[in-house]
């Protein structure tokens, strides 16, 4: 789901691909965007779209945020806001991962791989995001006073402790996350 909204965003945003920004922002809006859908009767517990396993994810990264006092949805528009517009249409409803954003997916799969677990959870994208971030998000972070080293540190705890707690979490489709379906790009 999180690939979801970074599809959105840079088709919004007019950008040629999903970018590591957009997937940030994607993680960042992933829990407004469940409570919405479930306030809307979109999302059903042990339902056809169970998603207990999405919205326990969804709430680790905004719990993550929130232990800098960061506002997932401030964070997410002042990152958009630095990355800008593009100049790209789209015209087909597909939209695929850049070079870069690949390389990041692959880095949370290595780090999946290292907890020994058998999914990729949110979590792990969104300590491949800190861990080597670029000048763009490591200066939106900074705007709030907060260093993204401080801020990856404290992903990677909470990483480690769902891995070590749960070993093979709920909610898992053919050993990957609800939210992040790795290798495959997304039709929006």
């Amino acid at each position: 789901m999180a690939w979801q909204l970074a599809a959105r965003e840079a088709m919004r945003t007019r950008h040629p691909y999903i970018e590591k920004e957009g997937m940030f922002i994607g993680l960042c809006q992933l829990g407004t965007c469940l409570r919405s859908m479930k306030q809307r009767g979109k999302l059903q517990p042990n339902g056809a779209k169970d998603v207990r396993a999405l919205c326990a994810e969804a709430e680790m990264v905004e719990e993550t945020l929130r232990t800098f006092a960061l506002s997932p949805t401030i964070l997410g528009n002042t990152v958009r806001a630095a990355v800008g517009r593009g100049t790209t249409r789209h015209t087909k409803k597909s939209i695929h991962r850049s070079q870069a954003c690949k390389m990041y997916f692959q880095r949370a799969e290595a780090v999946a791989v290292a907890a020994q677990v058998q999914e990729v959870h949110c979590m792990h994208l969104l300590v491949a995001l800190l861990a080597q971030p670029e000048a763009l998000l490591t200066e939106a972070v900074a705007i709030f006073g907060v260093d993204i080293k401080a801020l990856h540190a404290r992903a990677a705890a909470i990483s480690a402790a769902i891995d070590a707690r749960k070993g093979q979490p709920e909610g898992k489709v053919q050993g990957v996350s609800h939210i992040i379906y790795v290798g495959t790009d997304f039709d929006a």
